[in-house]
């Protein structure tokens, strides 16, 4: 289970429509589509104005990679067969993931479909080379349907959604008759997909979605007790604070601490020798006034 249509048909709604001049759309296909980029079943770019030598438009919704719009494929087939000349014009949104995938569609259906060539926006799922991949799963929603195949149909003459689940009217149906029979429907302004139909899918629908649910609770709830032996990783300490020098008073300069002054004031102080390197307040060692003192720039003489 891949779709789920409404029960509504926005056939009979009235909206405001988006129009060119030999052309008229919905504005949820006008504004939402990359209309910039269609093409002509030959690859070629045209105008949305290309719909208008048809009186139907039929936009596809459907990806290589999805079981049931690959079951829905041969009743297009049929129908763009019989009817692509001056019924009907089929337009493929496909939800491709892959640049691969994007071009066997091309080779296997020719039909009016949105080419590619533009810029991947930022981000994008994982191994995803769709540009139009999040606007495509947008229109979806708008059309009312929470998965694919989605196919409805447009009468390009008035802008009116003649029927929102052609993919209920077109599945299974290879017969030239029965297609013909429903592309009559069409054109005379009718649904031929029955209420029973959107019934039947409403519920299958509605059951895969509770069934994933109820699978990621089960799995939620059986992994609880596995998660209490394990431990999470422990967190990085914080540094420890550095302790800045301060600031003598009479003279306003940094001075070095004596190492001598620290090691007499520590509890643990250890015997001071010849070999201990002591420091003065100038930066000279104790023992030679030419060397530089450990761990310290040299500086000026007083």
């Amino acid at each position: 289970m891949a779709s789920q249509n409404t029960m509504a048909d926005p056939a009979a709604a009235t909206t405001p429509i988006e129009s060119t001049p030999n052309v008229h759309l919905p504005p949820v296909l006008a504004s939402s589509l990359p209309w910039p980029h269609f093409e002509d079943p030959s690859g070629v770019r045209v105008p949305m104005a290309a719909l208008g030598r048809r009186p139907l438009a039929l936009f596809a919704f459907s990806a290589l990679w999805c079981a049931p719009c690959r079951a829905l494929a041969p009743s297009i087939a049929k129908l763009h067969e019989m009817h692509a000349d001056k019924d009907v014009a089929v337009v493929q949104v496909g939800l491709e993931y892959t640049r691969a995938e994007h071009n066997t569609l091309v080779e296997e259906m020719p039909y009016f479909r949105f080419g590619w060539e533009a810029p991947l926006p930022a981000p994008l799922p994982a191994g995803c080379e769709n540009p139009f991949w999040y606007s495509m799963w947008s229109t979806v929603r708008q059309l009312g349907k929470v998965g694919i195949p989605t196919a409805v149909v447009v009468d390009t003459r008035t802008g009116q959604i003649v029927e929102s689940c052609a993919d209920l009217a077109l599945r299974g149906q290879t017969d030239p008759e029965a297609i013909a029979r429903v592309v009559n429907q069409w054109l005379q302004g009718r649904s031929a997909s029955t209420w029973w139909m959107r019934l039947k899918y409403q519920f299958a629908t509605w059951f895969y979605i509770q069934r994933a649910r109820a699978w990621r609770f089960i799995t939620n709830l059986l992994m609880a007790p596995v998660r209490l032996f394990i431990k999470p990783a422990p967190e990085p300490s914080a540094p420890a604070p550095i302790e800045e020098v301060g600031e003598d008073e009479n003279e306003g300069e940094n001075e070095p601490v004596s190492r001598k002054a620290e090691l007499e004031a520590s509890d643990s102080a250890v015997e001071v020798t010849e070999a201990t390197p002591l420091l003065r307040r100038g930066g000279a060692a104790a023992d030679d006034g030419d060397s530089e003192p450990y761990g310290m720039a040299p500086t000026t003489a007083e």
